[in-house]
């Protein structure tokens, strides 16, 4: 009797071995956190994500190009517009905030260019594109400001600097993000020095206009990737 339960035993193991492999997933799975955007729509946040509007995990696959595309870009634009999400972001800046800026700045067109001089979806003077190429030389093999990923990516790169910026300033990481994107307008010293930096929540100057656009594209744009 013994003897024919040990030959048993091998089987046993497998089976166990089977039903821990298909708990594992399942169990992170419902780890995660129910994100309500709406009556009737939800969608699953990531714990280990800091969210600044209503992100979903930028784990989920093509989620940069969805949300570029929702906002109007060519499926082309999305796809470097992502590859310089995943390849410019030291900071891993949520990528509504990249979006949001770009929609505002642009309306996701590559070829814009404005009264200022600056170019791209991004809206980079040529000085400040300049800055970022000779920092990275590896990230910028054109050297071309209306190329999409290298326009996308030294903005990008500017956002994080006006993040970095802010950060050892202030301990809320949601405000030190509003204030990079204020700051991609009129640059982190002038956002300091007159004063606008503590104004961006007013709703009464053009700081805090700029950002009011920005987050309502980002959001506009992440609640229809999700529908």
């Amino acid at each position: 009797m013994n003897m024919q339960l040990l030959s048993y035993l091998p089987i046993l193991i497998l089976i166990l071995l089977i039903l821990l492999l298909v708990w594992l997933p399942l169990s992170a799975a419902f780890s995660a956190v129910p994100l309500r955007l709406e009556k009737g729509k939800t969608c699953l946040l990531d714990r280990e994500v800091v969210s600044w509007s209503t992100e979903v995990s930028r784990s989920e696959p093509f989620l940069v190009e969805r949300m570029a595309m929702e906002a109007g870009a060519s499926a082309t634009v999305a796809f470097k517009v992502a590859q310089a999400y995943r390849a410019c972001n030291p900071n891993n800046l949520p990528a509504d905030v990249l979006v949001g800026v770009m929609k505002v700045e642009s309306d996701m067109n590559p070829k814009e260019k404005s009264y200022a001089g600056a170019r791209g979806l991004m809206q980079l003077l040529p000085s400040t594109f300049r800055i970022y190429a000779d920092r990275y030389p590896h990230l910028f093999k054109k050297k071309d400001i209306y190329d999409p990923f290298e326009n996308t990516c030294a903005g990008l790169l500017y956002l994080n600097d006006n993040y970095s910026a802010w950060a050892s300033h202030v301990q809320d990481r949601k405000m030190a993000i509003d204030l990079a994107v204020a700051s991609y307008l009129t640059g982190v010293g002038n956002l300091k020095n007159r004063g606008y930096a503590e104004r961006i929540y007013e709703n009464n100057n053009y700081v805090s206009y700029y950002l009011n656009r920005v987050l309502r594209s980002a959001r506009n744009t992440i609640q229809a990737v999700v529908q």
